[in-house]
């Protein structure tokens, strides 16, 4: 009897054990299989030629906010997040933060 239930409860341990390793593989598949994009450097461009930009490469675009900038002009990205070079999958968000200019 005691051998019996220990051969059920390692059938089904084993029948656990292929059925997560068989879904991490293929979730492990699935998410790799997609191809990432390296984020483009939007650092002094027009807001609409980051806009251009971002649709063309399949990227969200995102405002956090505007900021006064003696460097930059007026309606140009003064920073974002991800940083430049960063590799982020289709779809995702670029938060960009725009200059108001030089504050007067």
């Amino acid at each position: 009897m005691i051998g019996r239930a220990l051969k059920i409860a390692l059938s089904i341990g084993a029948f656990f054990a292929v059925a997560g390793a068989s879904a991490y593989l293929t979730l492990t598949f699935f998410i790799s299989s997609e191809s990432n994009i390296v984020v483009p450097d939007l650092s002094g461009k027009h807001v609409g030629a980051a806009l251009e930009l971002l649709t063309e490469l399949s990227l969200n675009a995102k405002f956090k906010g505007m900021e006064y900038s003696s460097e930059v002009p007026r309606y140009h990205i003064v920073s974002q997040q991800p940083s430049p070079g960063m590799e982020i999958k289709p779809g995702r968000d670029v938060r960009m933060t725009l200059s108001k200019g030089p504050a007067t």
